[in-house]
């Protein structure tokens, strides 16, 4: 039995489903930015991406990270985050990703130019950097 494709509004079938995996670096806070060489504080860049690919690599996605992983020293996690490789291993993580069939994009915001008050709420930068990205994708 063939699977029909799923159909936009307008009728057309649509040809490619896609998969996004969305994570942050930095965090939402603006009132207490860190200072170099002291400790706490929050960071002065958040930056949400999206990794895209086409959902019938959802399968492959798995093995695309844990090739990525057998050429790091072992560890007992199957997590990969850049902040814990260093120079190299996150050169080597780089260029595994870029052969890939993926796409990637980011948006950033600088926080040290944000009006005091802007983002009053909490979470409310997060939310809105959110928006901006998956109306980019």
């Amino acid at each position: 039995m063939l699977e029909s494709l799923p159909v936009f509004p307008h009728g057309l079938p649509v040809s490619h489903s896609f998969v996004a995996f969305i994570d942050e670096s930095g965090d939402d806070g603006l009132g207490n930015l860190k200072v170099p060489g002291s400790n706490g504080g929050q960071s002065h860049f958040l930056v949400i991406s999206a990794t895209v690919f086409r959902a019938t690599n959802s399968v492959s996605a798995v093995g695309w990270r844990d090739g990525i992983l057998a050429k790091l020293p072992e560890k007992k996690v199957r997590q990969l985050h850049f902040k814990d490789l260093n120079h190299g291993q996150r050169l080597m993580a780089a260029q595994s990703l870029a052969r890939l069939p993926i796409r990637v994009t980011s948006v950033l915001a600088a926080k040290r130019p944000i009006p005091p008050g802007m983002y009053a709420e909490k979470n409310q930068l997060y939310f809105y950097m959110t928006r901006y990205l998956v109306e980019r994708l």
